[in-house]
């Protein structure tokens, strides 16, 4: 996943396939703040695109803009984690897709 506008990259992401599911990542430059909607649209039209069953990975916590992009995305926000050599907490969400129904 990349996404563009005039040349200014908004995001870069991808899916890491594992028996586990797809652990979903990306990361977004500032350019983001100048191109909110597009950014959110295409977001969306690239997680609905995939095929993938189940959807997973964590979250920083205090990454308030990415949690509530999480959200419009579809996917659930579940418990917190403590993750990284400074044991800062994240929180764990998944995308679960069952006969093209998501939750």
């Amino acid at each position: 996943l990349a996404i563009l506008i005039d040349e200014t990259t908004l995001v870069t992401g991808d899916i890491i396939r594992a028996h586990e599911g797809g652990r979903i990542w990306m990361l977004t430059t500032p350019a983001i703040e100048d191109f909110p909607h597009h950014f959110a649209r295409e977001s969306k039209r690239f997680v609905e695109g995939l095929d993938e069953p189940y959807l997973w990975n964590i979250v920083d916590k205090r990454n308030t803009v990415h949690i509530k992009l999480l959200q419009f995305l579809g996917f659930t926000l579940h418990d917190e984690v403590t993750y990284g050599p400074n044991n800062l907490s994240f929180i764990r969400f998944d995308r679960v897709c069952t006969n093209n129904r998501c939750d």
